[in-house]
């Protein structure tokens, strides 16, 4: 059992007497050189589009921020979204969808600019790494060791991932402001620890102390609003706090009993809305998911230690671990650095307390319980981000045992090689064809690649597309059977080569196997969109209508359901029907010159001339050369 030492120890975390006193004009300058690190390491990122890589269903075309508007708003707010509830990370991204509307589609039918989306990523890692400074400040009590710690989280490759993709924001958000609550949660624990008795021997702190509390309870509940893998942080405070602070462990159990159950809070949430698949769980048994947990571990630790190749998927699901029996050894590297921390910890507690970060960081997602993620990949580089902190920490304390400068020159040799990788590591998130040419280049086995790279083909018109498309997808398919992403996207494939009975049973069997526990479906609403459309083609039209009626209660503003939904009406001659659903889809999206188009046929064809000439006129002025438009005009003109 780990003994604490006693309250008169000193454990070697020496303060330089320059670095005391907080020069307000030095402390900007080292801000300054932090945040500068990070743009030249990272600046490439704002130039980037959006990648097919979650991108597009989170925010590129999310119905509900194209257009974006107040209702879909507080939807975010009302409940999940795909399966998360992450209101405040969709609330950034509707007030960035609502200042960077293009004004028109591109050639990928998206109406959104995506340069504020990673400018924003990039200067949020940018508030984390300032945080993380003023945290190592306290900390460790020295300046420049405290700065070069944030600069390794500031511009490590590793952190590549959460900065350079727009999906990314949920980590970078959530990560800066937890930093900013440790930060606050240590400032309260310095003051709170130089205490006054008060009356009746009664002994609190200082009153100062609790707006820094109270500060970082707040940054605390809206990083939980911003992903729920932040449940960690009052873990990690009460390792900071327990092992450099030195507090009574009561007062800081108390101190941290409100974090605790905020944390139960949002984790409960999170389980109850991302339901995990039995194959999920069947992927490894009970016993294997310490020896899984010490893997990720020891998996993360060599990323750090040297960060290539650094990929969106790796080839680290938990049944691929325990085929190749890596689980049987990974463990000792881990369990290796945890000794020599413990056998440090009297002299050098900030190496025990680093560590322990270490491992806190990534504690949800490393396996000792199933998630959703792992049955594609164990493991991922945004996982680690806010772990960074405890390798900041473990440099910071390392830099600061020596009054001696000899560590400037290899330090700023390391870091500029750090730089140059996270530099060129930025370009292969430059595109979607970037990022997945690079994963295949070093992943044979990626799930992620092969049906990305499937889509990307289909939705381009040149020459021989679609029969890559088609082989990606097959690919797809024969490494990895047991998920439904290669069905869907051959099924799509298929469907838009005008092949709708081999269509068919593929959309049915990828939507089969991605069914929840519950029996729901939990996969793509565009493959069920899909599957809709092909039984529409094929005259199915009930069912077709009970499929497109299902996306509908998953994602009430999906104005392409609605609009949909309103063409198979009128097929079955259902005209009132079709008009509500036609006006449904114009709600979702006043733009939608498409919706437009259909509500007047089905008003002209009700009488309801006046009606149906507004419609026509409202399409034709958002696509004056829209040829249906044009002819129904023409028609209801009667020339």
């Amino acid at each position: 059992m780990l003994r604490l030492p006693s309250k008169q120890s000193k454990p070697r975390l020496p303060a330089r007497d320059a670095d005391r006193r907080d020069d307000p004009v030095i402390e900007i300058l080292v801000m300054l050189l932090i945040a500068a690190s990070a743009i030249a390491a990272l600046w490439p990122v704002c130039s980037h589009g959006f990648v097919s890589y979650d991108d597009l269903q989170n925010v590129a075309l999310n119905p509900r921020m194209n257009p974006p508007t107040l209702h879909s708003l507080m939807r975010f707010w009302t409940g999940p979204y795909i399966w998360m509830y992450i209101p405040l990370t969709y609330t950034v991204w509707f007030v960035l969808a609502c200042i960077s509307q293009t004004g028109g589609l591109d050639e990928t039918g998206i109406r959104i600019n995506a340069s504020a989306f990673h400018t924003l990523n990039l200067l949020l890692h940018i508030v984390a790494a300032i945080a993380v400074y003023r945290l190592l400040r306290r900390l460790v009590k020295a300046r420049w060791p405290a700065a070069a710690g944030a600069i390794l989280f500031a511009i490590h490759p590793i952190q590549v991932e959460a900065v350079a993709w727009v999906t990314g924001l949920k980590d970078v958000l959530s990560g800066s402001l937890a930093l900013i609550a440790l930060w606050q949660y240590v400032a309260f624990a310095q003051a709170a620890k130089s205490e006054l008795p008060m009356q009746n021997d009664i002994v609190r702190p200082r009153r100062s102390a609790w707006w820094h509390y109270g500060f970082a309870t707040f940054a605390l509940l809206l990083a939980f609003l911003s992903k729920p893998s932040v449940v960690v942080v009052p873990l990690m405070a009460m390792v900071i706090d327990l092992l450099l602070i030195r507090r009574p462990w009561k007062r800081i159990v108390w101190n941290l009993l409100p974090w605790f159950a905020m944390a139960a809070l949002f984790a409960l949430i999170a389980r109850h809305v991302q339901s995990i698949r039995p194959s999920t769980v069947a992927q490894s048994p009970p016993w294997s998911r310490p020896l899984l947990a010490m893997h990720a571990l020891a998996f993360y630790l060599s990323k750090v230690a040297w960060p290539h190749p650094l990929l969106a998927q790796y080839h680290q699901a938990p049944h691929i671990i325990i085929e190749h029996g890596w689980l049987y050894w990974t463990w000792i590297f881990p369990a290796a650095i945890a000794a020599i921390a413990v056998v440090l910890y009297k002299r050098h507690p900030w190496a025990l307390a680093a560590f322990g970060l270490f491992i806190v960081g990534p504690l949800p997602v490393l396996g000792l319980v199933p998630f959703q993620f792992e049955e594609i990949a164990l493991v991922a580089d945004r996982y680690a981000y806010l772990s960074m902190v405890g390798v900041a920490l473990a440099l910071a304390g390392a830099l600061a045992l020596t009054r001696r400068a000899i560590w400037i020159l290899p330090l700023a040799g390391c870091f500029g090689l750090l730089g140059v990788l996270a530099f060129f590591q930025t370009s292969t998130m430059s595109s979607s064809l970037a990022l997945y040419e690079h994963e295949l280049k070093y992943n044979a086995d990626s799930d992620v690649a092969y049906v990305n790279l499937a889509n990307f083909y289909r939705n381009r018109d040149h020459p021989g597309d679609m029969q890559r498309a088609e082989w990606y997808a097959r690919q797809e398919i024969a490494r990895f059977p047991h998920l439904g992403d290669g069905y869907l996207a051959l099924g799509d494939i298929l469907a838009y080569q005008d092949r709708p009975k081999e269509a068919l049973p593929l959309l049915r069997k990828g939507l089969e196997i991605q069914k929840g526990p519950d029996g729901k479906a939990t996969g793509s609403l565009n493959g069920m969109g899909n599957l809709a459309a092909v039984l529409a083609k094929l005259g199915q039209f009930d069912e077709a209508i009970g499929v497109t009626q299902q996306i509908l209660r998953i994602s009430p503003e999906d104005g392409r359901a609605h609009l949909n939904l309103g063409v198979m009406y009128v097929n079955q001659n259902r005209y009132d029907d079709a008009i509500n659903e036609f006006a449904a889809a114009i709600d979702c999206n006043p733009q939608d010159f498409v919706a437009h188009t259909f509500l007047a046929r089905v008003l002209a064809r009700k009488s309801l001339r006046s009606q149906a000439l507004e419609h026509y006129y409202e399409a034709l002025r958002l696509a004056p050369n829209y040829g249906p438009a044009r002819e129904g005009l023409r028609e209801i003109q009667g020339y």
